[in-house]
């Protein structure tokens, strides 16, 4: 996860983070919870985070509110908490591809909760591979759990681009040594 100081609103010497929760039920809400717990407890010494929590009823209610459209905006860590079945209704995708395209060329993660791809189980989830791609076509990382590291800044030059380039990220790292099962015959 990368993460610029300069775009947080300083508190207490501390930037503030802000961070936005969408989840499906009870029992997602829960995986949201734990997720936001432990993001706190791995980087409370470096930042406030400022929660914002909606449910998919919400958004179905609400889906184009200019208030909870700009505060995913402005999110730097946005999590969807959601089953893996089923898929999102089409509404919530123009929401989500709406509040993507307010963010700009800005860094930031969407975290996919509960994403059966993210392991070995080969199974893949509509729901997820949306998020996934959304978030790749927008410049944002996706992870499925709290990063390693999230204080990095990346400085606006040519050399610190090259070597960000020339650099393999423990995410990169990961996918590069994962291995996957077979695919299935039919």
């Amino acid at each position: 996860m990368t993460a610029n100081k300069k775009k947080g609103t300083e508190t207490g010497g501390r930037p503030s983070w802000p961070v936005a929760a969408i989840y499906e039920d009870a029992e997602t809400r829960k995986a949201a919870t734990e997720f936001c717990d432990a993001l706190a407890r791995r980087y409370w010494s470096e930042y406030d985070f400022d929660l914002s929590w909606w449910t998919l009823a919400q958004l179905k209610e609400k889906a184009f509110d200019t208030e909870i459209t700009a505060k995913a905006a402005a999110a730097n860590v946005i999590i969807f908490a959601l089953r893996p079945q089923g898929d999102l209704s089409v509404e919530l995708k123009s929401w989500i591809e709406a509040w993507l395209s307010r963010r700009g060329e800005r860094e930031g993660v969407l975290v996919g909760l509960n994403d059966p791809g993210a392991g070995l189980s080969g199974t893949m989830s509509d729901k997820f591979v949306f998020l996934r791609n959304a978030a790749h076509r927008y410049g944002m990382d996706y992870l499925t759990e709290v990063p390693q590291n999230m204080a990095r800044s990346f400085p606006d030059s040519f050399e610190s681009y090259t070597k960000r380039a020339e650099s393999i990220s423990s995410v990169l790292e990961e996918i590069l040594h994962r291995q996957l099962p077979p695919p299935l015959l039919p």
